[in-house]
Parts: C-alpha cells; structure tokens; sequence
C-alpha cells in the first residue's frame, strides 16, 4: 500500500515556471558509470513513456546487488555468483563472463575497459570486448563502490580505509587514507574529488595528486555516494538525515531530517533543478526542496529503499526491497506505475535507448521497454 505525503503550495508554481526540457530518447548513447557521470547525480532530462513493461529476463543463480552499466548495445553488471556477465541488450543473450569475487560493486567503462570491484577487495580490469583480465589491483577491504575517471586515472574507494588513484596500467598514483571503510563511489568535478565514509567526515581532494584541499564535518557515519550539481553536493547518512552542501566553501546548507520513523539514508540523491530525490530506510522515497532542505513530498513503500533514485525528465524511477520499481511524477510524488520485479531491488536502475535495466537480490536480470 502507497501513503503520499506532500507539501506542494509553495512549489508547484516554481515547478511549472521552471519545467524541464526533454532530449530525445536516443540522445542516450551509454551508461558508463554508477549514476550515469562524473557527478554521481542520477538525472537525465529525458521524457519517458510509462508504463514499462519487462522485455527479457534472465536468471541467475545468486543476487544481483549492483548497478548494471551499458555500452554499445550491450549491458555488464556483476553477481554475487561470482561472475561479471556481458549481455546483448536486444534480447538478454550472454556474450561472455568474467570468473573473480563476489561482485555487489557497479561497474566502470573507459576506453574499451571494464573495471569493477569485488567483496575480497581485488579491483579487476577487464577487456569489455572479450572478457579477458587485463590486470588486477588487491586492496585490503571490500570494495562495494564503482571506479569514476579523472583524465585517464581510476579512482575508487575500499573499506579498507583508502581511496586509490590508479594509472590505466593499475599502477598506484596515490591514494588517501580516512579513518573509516569508504563504501560508496566518489564524484569529480572541476579537477575535485569526493571522499566520504565512516570517519563522518566529506574530504575535498584534488583529483591530480590526492591532496586534500579542505574537509567538512558532516555529524555521522555516510555509506552513500556524494551527488554533486554545481557547487552543491548532497549526501545522506547513517545518523538519518540528508545534508546539502556548498562544496566549496565547504559549508552545509540544509540539515534535511524525517520528522517521524527516521532511518539511515544508503541510497545516493539524484538531482533535478529544483528537487532533491532520494531513498531512506524508513522505507520512504524522499523529495526534498533543493535549496532550502524541506520535505516536498514522500512515497511510503513496503520495504528498505537504499536503491538510488533515477530521474528522467519529469519521472521519478526507484526500486524497494518490497520487489517493486516506482515510477513517480517528479512535480508532486503521484504513482503513475508500480512494476513487481519480485526480489529485493537494491542496485539502482539505469536507462539506454528507452529500456530501463536492472537486477534482484533473487538473481533476476530485466531488460525493461515501454508498452506498445
């Protein structure tokens, strides 16, 4: 059962006067990184068609917990059976798998290169054309987050404390040390990067030489990944609030917190101009006012929501670990479609050429179109 909540007299006449302008569908040509780029801010302004429907399936003998990445017509995700897959996007055929770790990390693309972490803490270079290792890099922590690029360098974050810069060889540049596991992914912007973990802390690093250039108390533990729209950054935490920040200053702006059964935020914001969207424990799906920090409307589910939002136009797309995908108007939080994927969805959803793809925790991998 769905229970809206909303707050929208002061906003609609902002939404409206601000609405947001659509590409064509096709405009999409890939989805190299976690939340589609560098900034990690999960929003393409893309009008989409709802309701979906599922294209292909396939299934799998062990969870899906990472987001999937898609290139050239083809899709790559990894599994907790240990085993990265290369699927063609038209019909869910498998191309080649990769053996490693266990796999709960998205996957990276750069220059014809898959790079994707796995439980054991071995990061693994693999030729995205045919399957083979390049090369691997072994930290000493889990890696649950994906790489992000700077220039032709690969940065990635391990719970054993770091965050790594390696060279396209997998050649150590430097990497820097915090007081806690990083869990999530960084975002770069502006020759910046973005470390945050469980040391409660958001360190501001030149992406170049990983010298921190300021830092900012954020009051709690974070396993999400900073999302990033200019000189705003919005992150949640384990202390149950979402915090919005001017990275630059570094200074928090807006201490966003349930007022009733909150719960930690795992999930990453995505960003529209005007709105905030973001997944909580409390099993809710949040819309938060971008400038002043102010709950506009939320969507209760049935489950955890640490799954990370995706906005496509006007269109909120989120899975719940209840095994339904929402798809919600972005203005006012309405339901326009709830699609039963029947698992626990905890990867987050990406969009290629007008098809949605995603995976469960009961090892389930869907191609999803709109209906005709």
């Amino acid at each position: 059962m769905i229970f809206l909540i909303t707050n929208l007299t002061f906003f609609a006449l902002a939404f409206l006067s601000n609405a947001l302008v659509a590409k064509d569908i096709n405009a999409v040509s890939s989805w190299l990184l976690f939340r589609g780029n560098p900034q990690q801010d999960g929003f393409l302004p893309t009008s989409i068609k709802v309701p979906f429907e599922i294209q292909w399936k396939i299934s799998l003998k062990d969870s899906i917990e990472g987001t999937a990445v898609v290139h050239d017509g083809k899709v790559y995700f990894g599994c907790m059976d240990e085993k990265v897959y290369a699927l063609d996007c038209k019909d869910g055929k498998e191309i080649w798998k990769y053996k490693g770790g266990s796999f709960k990390a998205p996957p990276s693309i750069q220059d014809e290169v898959i790079y994707i972490g796995d439980i054991d803490g071995t990061l693994h270079a693999i030729d995205l054309n045919t399957g083979i290792k390049k090369w691997v890099f072994a930290t000493n922590g889990e890696i649950s987050g994906g790489a992000n690029f700077f220039k032709k360098n690969i940065l990635f974050g391990s719970q054993d404390e770091n965050l790594y810069c390696l060279n396209a060889a997998g050649k150590e540049l430097w990497k820097f040390k915090m007081e806690g596991p990083f869990f999530g992914s960084c975002a770069i912007i502006e020759g910046k990067t973005f470390a945050a973990g469980c040391d409660s802390t958001l360190h501001v690093l030149d992406a170049e030489t990983g010298k921190e250039l300021s830092n900012l108390d954020l009051g709690g533990q974070t396993g999400a990944t900073p999302s990033i729209a200019g000189d705003d950054l919005f992150v949640g935490t384990m202390s149950n609030n979402v915090l919005g920040i001017n990275w630059k200053k570094p200074k928090i702006s807006w201490n966003y917190k349930p007022e009733k059964r909150s719960q930690p935020f795992f999930s990453s914001c995505a960003i529209a101009k005007n709105l905030v969207v973001v997944g909580g424990r409390d099993k809710k799906i949040h819309a938060i006012d971008r400038e002043k920090g102010l709950e506009i409307w939320g969507v209760q589910t049935d489950g955890k929501v640490d799954a990370s939002p995706l906005i496509l136009g006007n269109t909120v797309v989120a899975g719940s670990f209840d095994g339904y995908l929402y798809f919600l108007n972005l203005e006012d939080g309405k339901l326009i479609q709830k699609l039963n994927l029947g698992g626990e969805i905890s990867g987050s959803p990406v969009f290629y050429e007008n098809s949605i793809y995603l995976g469960t925790s009961k090892g389930d991998f869907f191609r999803l179109r709109p209906k005709d």
